[in-house]
């Protein structure tokens, strides 16, 4: 049965041949952590102020801070919650409801149809037969895909 034996015991290995491997292995790790530096600090050179996702969210919402009241809860809906609806990008969709949030605080969005107002981030607006059985009223489409409904909180 062989057993193992450190190097500074073995004395057909070389105390240089371990010292050149930890080198070798320190100088990739060097070089790996300055690739990954620089390609972070290319990708943030990229982004111009105001040009970031959140940024760009906020945007897209056009005027929906402006036609929401001062502060409260919102409903909020996307067609992640509509049952059928199966082709979406459920972190994409998880991203826009962060980002929703951030652009229209102090208000607090709650994934409710029971609140006074709530938006739909939807492809199309709900047909007036699918929002009654849902207990909402097309209110206003802001565009882009938003749209803003009165809810069961009415």
């Amino acid at each position: 049965m062989s057993s193992f034996t450190p190097s500074s015991q073995n004395p057909t290995r070389p105390r240089w041949l371990s010292l050149i491997g930890v080198l070798l292995i320190a100088a990739h790790s060097l070089y790996a952590a300055g690739l990954f530096t620089t390609e972070m600090l290319d990708l943030r050179a990229s982004k111009q102020p105001g040009q970031d996702d959140p940024a760009l969210w906020a945007e897209r919402l056009g005027r929906l801070p402006e036609v929401l009241p001062g502060s409260g809860l919102v409903g909020y809906f996307s067609d992640r919650d509509l049952a059928g609806i199966s082709d979406f990008d459920a972190f994409q969709e998880t991203l826009e409801f962060i980002w929703t949030q951030y652009a229209l605080a102090p208000h607090i969005l709650t994934r409710s149809l029971d609140e006074d107002l709530v938006i739909g981030n939807l492809t199309a607006p709900l047909n007036e037969e699918d929002a009654a059985e849902l207990g909402l009223t097309l209110k206003e489409d802001l565009g882009q895909r938003i749209y803003l409904y009165t809810g069961g909180g009415r």
